[in-house]
């Protein structure tokens, strides 16, 4: 099983919002705002199992705003 990392797309939408539903823990967003970062979804098996959430900041940093893996993925 490969896992892709790649930039969120507007169909991936329902998954990146079961994942927020199934991790609580996680930082809740809308998915369609994006949180104003940058999104990118961890793919396998062509179904999304994680995201991450981050925004670019001055000077080269950069803020992680969110992450999560369905409980399903994790190991």
């Amino acid at each position: 099983m490969a896992i892709t990392v790649r930039p969120m797309r507007p169909g991936d939408a329902a998954q990146v919002a079961e994942i927020r539903r199934a991790c609580p823990e996680a930082a809740q967003w809308p998915a369609e705002e994006g949180q104003g970062g940058v999104v990118l979804v961890a793919e396998e098996d062509g179904a999304v199992a994680g995201f991450a959430v981050w925004q670019d900041l001055p000077g080269g940093e950069a803020e992680l705003l969110s992450l999560a893996v369905h409980p399903r993925a994790r190991r």
